[in-house]
This record gives structure tokens, sequence and C-alpha cells, in this order.
């Protein structure tokens, strides 16, 4: 039980630091291209 809450744990992690650095990403490509 707890290794499967350890992992659920770390997905959602993995996931969301992706999900984070795709959408600074795109910010910082949509705001280059303004200027």
């Amino acid at each position: 039980m707890l290794e499967l809450v350890g992992a659920v744990v770390i997905g959602i992690g993995v996931i969301g630091g992706v999900f984070t650095c795709m959408a600074i990403a795109a910010m910082l490509k949509s705001g280059s291209e303004e200027y």
C-alpha cells in the first residue's frame, strides 16, 4: 500500500514538473515573439 502511494506521488510530481517546464517554455516563447 505504501509503495503504491509513493509511486502515485512520484508520478504526479514528474508529470507536474514536466507540465510546468512546458508551460514556462511556452510562456517564454510567446513572450519573445511579442517583442
